[in-house]
């Protein structure tokens, strides 16, 4: 198949079902078959042509290249500290779920920018007090293990390391570690020390802007939101942004 040429017939920002993919593969190249199709939205994905935005939906835009990407797909840049943390977890516990995210990661969209830096690590549920122990020397007193509100407010400072449980079904990141944005549009109106660290009058506004800037997939959204008990809230505060259907 000429992926090529049928990159070039993708116009950017449309949305696109798989079937319409699949019609303008066919209509310029030829030798396009129905069976490729898997493989070619997997190199369309791979090559930022195309991201996912629902279940069997898509978006196109162009390369860097040819001009300004319409959206992005989010990825939050690692401080030092934090970087450090995700290859510590991933070299000692190379078969424990996790992932790393940073309060720091928020200023992009904030009014009123947070100065100190809590760094996130979340864990599976049965793992938390075992990473806990096995890090405690190297982060003395820098590390809190499912702490309250009460507790980040009097011991945290920035750089603290709050470990929490790793809550099943979280959308996965592309890399070892890393956090995806639509799970932290959710903590942002589900994570009680999230909340407890910003304006939390700013949070509709935060959400509806990280959902302008970069490329969202509703189905990965509304699935985690539902987990979190807050599928309900993500769709009002989204309103007719996001697809209204709670089967997404």
């Amino acid at each position: 198949m000429n992926i090529e040429l049928i990159e070039k017939s993708l116009k950017p920002g449309v949305e696109m079902t798989r079937q319409d993919i699949c019609n303008i593969a066919k209509s310029v190249d030829d030798t396009f078959r129905e069976t490729l199709l898997r493989n070619l939205l997997g190199e369309l994905m791979s090559n930022e042509r195309i991201s996912r935005v629902g279940r069997g939906h898509y978006v196109s835009y162009v390369k860097k290249s040819e001009g300004q990407n319409i959206k992005k797909v989010y990825s939050g840049t690692y401080s030092e500290r934090a970087e450090n943390l995700v290859n510590d977890v991933a070299e000692r516990f190379p078969l424990l779920p996790f992932q790393v995210w940073e309060l720091r990661w928020l200023n992009e969209f904030l009014n009123h920018l947070v100065a100190e830096n809590i760094i996130f690590l979340d864990v599976e549920k049965e793992g938390c007090e075992f990473v806990y122990e096995e890090l405690r020397d190297k982060y003395d007193g820098e590390l809190l293990l499912k702490p309250t509100v009460e507790q980040v407010y009097r011991y945290g400072k920035d750089g603290t390391i709050v470990i929490g449980r790793l809550i099943t079904e979280t959308p996965k990141g592309d890399k070892k570690g890393s956090v995806p944005l639509e799970k932290i549009m959710v903590e942002l109106e589900a994570n009680k020390i999230l909340r407890s660290l910003i304006s939390v009058g700013e949070v509709p506004q935060i959400i509806n802007d990280m959902y302008d800037k970069y490329l969202v997939d509703d189905a990965k959204l509304l699935r985690y939101a539902r987990r979190r008990n807050k599928q309900d809230v993500m769709i009002d505060v989204l309103g007719n942004k996001i697809r209204n259907n709670k089967e997404v």
